[in-house]
């Protein structure tokens, strides 16, 4: 589970923020493409919203640039964003690696809201569904004289 302080989570529910550096484990990677996590700040079942992980790859955190920073939240360039890093997370150099996590933000409540484990489940579940489905009419669509795209060629 990947938590966030609070302005990163009102970042995420106003659409400023879709990607998230981590102190780097190599045996604990914060998200693994096409998972979808809950925005939280805490472990009170309360949350903020969910997001779809598009990818997760180590970087150099000297190799940050003023737009990396931009998609961190409100931040107006790197060093404004290492700055907000270092308190977080304490100061590293710029040749140690970090995660980043760049996600799609795929619904928000500012306010946030209490989820039992089940209703968690089914809600993430039809989301799944939703988004499936989604990608199978796209497919659909993209197909020209009766030629499949390569997802649906694999289907008989």
């Amino acid at each position: 589970m990947v938590m966030y302080d609070g302005k990163c989570v009102s970042w995420m529910c106003n659409r400023q923020k879709d990607e998230t550096r981590r102190l780097y484990n190599p045996k604990k990677r914060p998200g693994i493409p096409g998972t979808i996590h809950w925005i939280k700040k805490d472990r009170t079942p309360k949350v903020y919203g969910q997001y779809l992980v598009l990818s997760c790859e180590p970087q150099r955190f000297g190799d940050l640039t003023d737009e990396d920073a931009q998609h961190e939240g409100n931040f107006k360039n790197a060093q404004e964003y290492k700055e907000y890093f270092y308190s977080v997370n304490g100061h590293i150099a710029d040749d140690d690696l970090v995660w980043v996590m760049k996600f799609l933000i795929l619904w928000t409540n500012p306010e946030g809201t209490v989820h039992t484990a089940e209703e968690k489940k089914e809600f993430t579940d039809k989301i799944k569904n939703k988004m499936k489905n989604s990608f199978i009419e796209d497919c659909i669509k993209i197909s020209t004289n009766s030629k499949k795209c390569n997802h649906c060629a694999g289907r008989a």
